[in-house]
């Protein structure tokens, strides 16, 4: 049995500015057109200060790391941080199904450092991070009383 492929170069171009540009891409072909769209990302969040991952307490920096998290880099001079950057919102949605604005700390296409919600319920949370109205990525938090970290340098 032979196969045969026939792609369009113009299609191909498309997919592989795609890949490099978000990461992750997910092809859809109809009749006439192949859509390419951004998958969102899977992401794990650690403490800022030790860079493990593991349970975090309200009120903690955390930080995640992924592709395409925003489109610039930009960080919080305001005092308390503001709730978007760069046109980037997190959400973190608590164990009683509170939805929450992260304070953002600093935002860039690789990186997010945010503040967890001191108002967040303890248990499982969800995180969702949205650049402008897509969503790039989501991820799960543990919320406890108390996670201790230091920052040594």
């Amino acid at each position: 049995m032979r196969l045969r492929f026939r792609i369009n170069l113009r299609y191909l171009v498309l997919a592989v500015t795609a890949l490099f540009s978000f990461g992750a891409i997910v092809l859809k072909q109809s009749d006439q057109y192949l859509q390419v769209s951004a998958a969102v990302q899977t992401i794990e969040f650690v403490n800022a200060a030790s860079q493990e991952k593991g349970p975090v307490a309200p009120g903690s920096i955390v930080s995640t790391f992924g592709n395409n998290l925003a489109t610039r880099t930009e960080k919080s001079d305001a005092n308390p941080p503001s709730t978007e950057l760069a046109g980037v919102k997190v959400k973190v949605t608590d164990s009683e199904k509170v939805t929450h604005d992260a304070p953002l700390l600093y935002v860039s296409p690789k990186q997010i450092n945010i503040l967890v919600p001191k108002e967040a319920k303890l248990g499982a949370a969800q995180v969702v991070i949205k650049n402008g109205d897509a969503v790039v990525a989501k991820g799960d938090l543990k919320i406890v009383a108390s996670a201790p970290a230091l920052f040594t340098k």
